[in-house]
């Protein structure tokens, strides 16, 4: 998946297969988190408990910047690229 600096690796983070993969294709070791880009901050409780407070004030940080930026910023590109 293109970015602004490099290339990233994206898969399904709920697909097992996938993450695995991932790491595999990266050579990271697992104990090393990767990042879950989940659509919106309502998302975070289904992916995280709890979900912490300094956690939550980011993602009302980032959605106030958002409606600033308005439509073609980053988040846009991001869901709307085609997944092969």
């Amino acid at each position: 998946m293109p970015t602004e600096t490099v290339y990233g690796l994206a898969g399904n983070g709920l697909d097992t297969e996938a993450v695995e993969k991932i790491y595999e294709v990266k050579g990271r070791p697992q104990i090393k988190p990767l990042a879950l880009m989940i659509p919106d901050s309502g998302s975070m409780e289904r992916y995280c408990e709890p979900v912490p407070e300094q956690a939550k004030q980011q993602a009302a940080i980032a959605a106030e910047r958002k409606s600033q930026v308005g439509s073609g910023d980053r988040s846009d590109r991001v869901r709307t690229y085609n997944f092969p």
